[in-house]
């Protein structure tokens, strides 16, 4: 499986529902459209198959108002019943799970094609469940726990694409404040439109239209 790590508003919903076209065959949405000022994706010159397969798509954002876990259960078991009717599948059993199970093997069955299975929005349901009087993190508390698990990762290479987007100008001062001290020993590279972020490199790279135009 891939999981899919970034903060909020970075397109993580619309690469799953990218990849769900994708994997439902539906070239055309890839194929260029000059008259509406659509060029084509990559991905035309390098698929040629263009299968379809069985896709379950999960959106967990329909939990952000549920309020018990009895109510998640409800919209989860409602998601995979939805599946059931599509498929065919009728033979009910309690365990979410094991029901979750039985649909994917009936679907592989029944017409010999792996399934797809993209969840979006994963951690919403979860987020008030861990404590009590748990709350969910605002945006730019989601992206300093970003920037911290990039920082603390082993890696020796690490790239930010604008990694202080949702702070404020006080949060954003304090990131750059330390981070001499947390790219020690780790080649960083740092994308951002902000000018402001350029007084923290060592080298900088100036792009327009997919050329470099300065670096320094």
């Amino acid at each position: 499986y891939v999981f899919l790590a970034r903060p909020r508003r970075f397109g993580k919903s619309l690469l799953c529902n990218t990849f769900k076209a994708y994997f439902q065959g539906q070239k055309e949405l890839f194929e260029a459209c000059p008259e509406q000022g659509r060029r084509g994706l990559k991905v035309m010159e390098l698929e040629k198959e263009w299968k379809t397969y069985p896709v379950l798509h999960f959106d967990m954002s329909s939990m952000r108002n549920c309020t018990t876990l009895q109510d998640m259960r409800d919209v989860l078991e409602a998601m995979i019943e939805r599946y059931e009717k599509q498929y065919g599948t009728f033979k009910r059993i309690s365990d979410l799970g094991s029901r979750f199970d039985q649909l994917i093997r009936h679907i592989y069955d029944t017409q010999g094609l792996k399934v797809v299975v993209i969840i979006d929005e994963y951690d919403t349901p979860m987020m008030r469940y861990f404590e009590a009087d748990g709350a969910e993190l605002s945006i730019g508390q989601w992206q300093k726990l970003s920037i911290a698990r990039a920082f603390y990762s082993d890696s020796d290479i690490i790239i930010l694409d604008e990694p202080t987007a949702s702070l404020d100008a006080i949060a954003e001062q304090d990131i750059y404040n330390q981070f001499d001290r947390l790219r020690k020993d780790k080649t960083t590279i740092f994308v951002s439109h902000r000018l402001s972020s350029a007084t923290v490199a060592s080298k900088i790279v100036v792009l327009q239209n997919g050329q470099i135009i300065e670096e320094g």
